[in-house]
């Protein structure tokens, strides 16, 4: 544990519970620290003496999946892996009661009190949240709804009014603690969210994912509408006003917005709406015509996305082009990017091109002196994904083989991978051919059987099976040494699916006796894994392949490897 308060930190250690520690939280207070072990229950910690004032030991009939320190430290809440969640008080260890959930769940996976420690929110892995008043030990309403997987961390805000969830669906999403409402889905990350963390005001929240970002989220109401109002460069319409604010005074939104083309732009929705096409083509015309005469990117970037949306794309063509030339003037890689971007959300990617090349080339362009580091890789990786998937892989494969090229000539595995995997996402492996090739070469240098294993599933899954083939034979020699944590029958699988990838049917047999290996090991020892649930659902999933290849059928489409990429 770590002293910030004096410079440089002074670290101290909290020794005796052994095993490795799977879980740590403190209380809002900061007196309190709670951690879990993966044989020796929970141990409660006095942050300030570093000793520990409680241990509570694991229940014989379900493991603990997550725990949670009340904001004055004096309860803790346990979910199990029965779906059960467990009060304890932290001065007697003493179990106080259990909360009893209207339905069967198979699993809890998370869980947060509030900051007034009256309410405790948990986390199901069937993606549902359930509210709990810790007055009365009643479920507050219905479960809140949205995510599509399990739901692996929660966080309030400060004030207590916001809930946040993170999902094993890759997103983070907004609740109303009051309302018992939707707020919004925050969406950037591609794996799985393991932790939330507000700042003190409550203004930011920060996620941390399984792909190895962390994102700062602005939740700044004010910072949101000046955004919005710099994309709508309007403000709302008086009907639009009655909708959201009825009963109440119109005032502006957005204040002294430019307004001069906005009800041209009305009076042609309107138009549309009252199926003259006619008139509606000629109001889109007009203001295009408008448009094409300003310097102003907003205005012919609204006429033309309007246009589109109304079924008059050919109408404000020009205001589309325009809004480019715009774009592309400013010399600015952002604002060239934010305009391919607009574009081919509209489906104009020929419209879009000169945008996306461009921006393409001004980040490819950029000088890398010294040290090759992330920081230079990661912008090329970025406009390679944002161009590929705006439907230009063409225009986006030099900010790929550049990505490569660099990441290529270090000795960072993980840089190496990740820009293979980026680039594979987005249908451009053959462009990130030199970054994947040294992610094996340095892989199979490690030592490592987890992390050989882990390069040969996630490349296989990705169309890489022959190139990842070393890593997988590596993982397996290495559990077969000395100190290995799991036997080779653990790494097994993974080879077989490079196996059955590579020239298939050919390789079938070796596919299956891999995976039988590995099915078979997991049905005798699986129970003994810490990670014994998941280790039984590969069990089965691997058992499913193998009938699929017995019969010569290849078990493994598109959709498939997508959904098994990351499962390692």
């Amino acid at each position: 544990m770590w002293d910030l308060s004096v410079s440089p930190p002074v670290s101290r250690t909290l020794s005796g519970q052994g095993n490795q520690i799977a879980q740590l939280v403190f209380s809002a207070d900061g007196r309190k620290l709670a951690s879990t072990s993966d044989q020796e229950g929970i141990w409660v910690w006095d942050a300030h003496s570093s000793e520990p004032v409680q241990e509570i030991p694991e229940r014989e009939s379900a493991l603990f999946n997550s725990l949670a320190l009340s904001p004055n430290g004096q309860q803790l809440a346990t979910a199990h892996s029965d779906g059960t969640i467990v009060m304890w008080n932290v001065a007697t260890g003493a179990s106080v009661g259990e909360l009893t959930y209207p339905e069967n769940v198979n699993s809890i996976d998370s869980l947060a009190f509030s900051p007034d420690g009256l309410t405790l929110a948990s986390g199901n892995a069937d993606g549902s949240i359930l509210l709990w008043d810790l007055k009365t030990s009643a479920p507050k309403g219905q479960p809140l709804t949205g995510h599509t997987s399990g739901v692996s961390t929660l966080a309030f805000s400060p004030d207590g009014n916001t809930l946040a969830s993170g999902s094993q669906d890759a997103t983070v999403r907004l609740w109303d603690v009051e309302g018992l409402q939707a707020i919004g889905e925050l969406s950037g990350h591609t794996d799985s969210i393991y932790d939330l963390a507000f700042s003190p005001d409550g203004k930011v929240l920060a996620s941390g994912g399984g792909d190895r970002t962390i994102y700062l989220w602005d939740l700044n109401l004010e910072n949101w509408q000046t955004y919005a109002c710099g994309i709508a460069a309007r403000n709302l319409r008086k009907t639009e006003w009655s909708v959201f604010f009825p009963g109440q005074p119109y005032e502006p939104t957005c204040g002294n917005v430019p307004v001069y083309w906005a009800a041209a732009l009305e009076q042609a929705e309107a138009y549309t709406l009252s199926d003259d096409s006619r008139e509606a083509e000629s109001a889109f015309l007009r203001v295009t015509q408008q448009a094409i005469q300003t310097t102003d990117y907003q205005f012919n970037l609204n006429v033309c996305e309007t246009g589109v949306r109304n079924q008059f794309g050919a109408s404000v063509q020009l205001a589309c082009t325009h809004a480019i030339d715009l774009a592309l003037k400013t010399g600015e890689v952002q604002h060239i990017t934010d305009a391919c971007l607009s574009m081919s959300n509209l489906e104009l990617q020929d419209v879009a091109r000169p945008a996306c090349e461009r921006a393409v080339a001004l980040t490819v362009e950029k000088e890398v002196t010294g040290t090759i580091t992330a920081e230079a890789i990661f912008p090329l990786r970025d406009i390679c994904a944002t161009v590929s998937t705006a439907g230009l892989p063409d225009a986006a494969r030099p900010a790929c083989e550049r990505a490569a090229d660099l990441a290529s000539q270090t000795e960072d595995l993980f840089l190496n991978h990740d820009t293979c995997l980026a680039a594979a996402d987005v249908g451009l492996v053959d462009a990130a051919r030199s970054a994947c090739d040294r992610a094996v070469a340095l892989t199979v240098q490690t030592g490592d059987a987890d992390t050989n294993k882990q390069i040969c599933w996630e490349q296989s899954a990705r169309g890489l099976a022959a190139n990842a083939l070393r890593a997988c034979q590596r993982a397996v020699e290495l559990a077969s040494g000395k100190g290995a944590i799991y036997p080779p029958e653990y790494y097994r699988d993974a080879r077989g699916l490079a196996y059955a990838l590579i020239n298939p049917p050919d390789n079938y047999q070796k596919a299956i006796d891999d995976f039988q290996a590995f099915v078979t090991w997991a049905n005798a020892n699986g129970q003994q894994t810490e990670n014994r649930q998941q280790i039984a659902r590969y069990a089965r999933e691997r058992q499913q392949w193998i009938n699929a290849l017995n019969e010569k059928r290849n078990p493994f489409d598109k959709n498939t490897l997508k959904q098994i990429s990351n499962e390692y």
